[in-house]
């Protein structure tokens, strides 16, 4: 193998070697951007809660920095997010509560539910 060659080739490695490096501090600037949101189950950017922005990311996708930062899809009304790839729902304190009044009216405010509804008798 000539010089030549052999330069080419350490260039080569210099490069993947610097584009991996440049990869893996991407990485930790994101981790490091990253906070777990315990009432929902779901990840939040630091920097992007900082100027008003609440975007959940699912925490299966993410894997604690390995993976992809995809975000979660609003549905059921505020307070409950799912994974478009995985299905699975996450819900906050203020869903549940929603829910649970929602729930808690049918049951008492209903005309087929209330003390004097059909339900009752």
């Amino acid at each position: 193998m000539s010089i030549l060659d052999e330069n080419r080739k350490l260039k080569d490695q210099v490069s993947d070697l610097t584009r991996e490096r440049d990869e893996l501090k991407k990485l930790a600037d994101v981790s490091a951007d990253m906070e777990y949101v315990e009432d929902g189950g779901f990840y939040i950017r630091i920097s992007e809660r900082a100027v008003g922005k609440n975007i959940p990311y699912c925490p299966n996708c993410w894997k604690g920095g390995k993976g992809a930062l995809n975000p979660l899809n609003p549905t059921h009304g505020e307070g409950y997010y799912e994974c478009a790839e995985h299905k699975i729902g996450h819900q906050t304190s203020r869903y549940r509560q929603a829910m649970e009044n929602i729930n808690h009216g049918a049951l008492t405010g209903d005309d087929d539910f209330g003390g004097e509804g059909w339900m009752a008798r």
